[in-house]
């Protein structure tokens, strides 16, 4: 709007730089997307695809798109952490 605003008053140095900003503004937006999209990328590739459940009162490992409510799920957060039970929040 003001880019048209400042052509249509012939403010030539003030349409320019309009112009410079939006067109900077647009290559930053750009770049960050995609820095944003590459960083979705890698955290799913580090989601654990298998998972240690308590069901029937045993341990057992199985995918984790299997997950139900009333599932206990053993956590590692890191490597040096001890594994803690947590009660599945879905």
């Amino acid at each position: 709007m003001a880019a048209i605003l400042s052509a249509s008053v012939k403010r030539w140095e003030d349409f320019t730089i309009i112009m410079v900003m939006l067109l900077v503004n647009a290559f930053v937006d750009f770049y960050q997307e995609s820095k944003a999209l590459n960083a979705i990328a890698v955290l799913k590739q580090k989601l654990a695809l298998k998972s240690l459940v308590k069901r029937d009162g045993q341990w057992q490992q199985l995918p984790a798109a299997e997950l139900v409510p009333c599932d206990i799920i053993k956590v590692k957060a890191l490597p040096q952490m001890e594994w803690v039970d947590y009660r599945n929040p879905l």
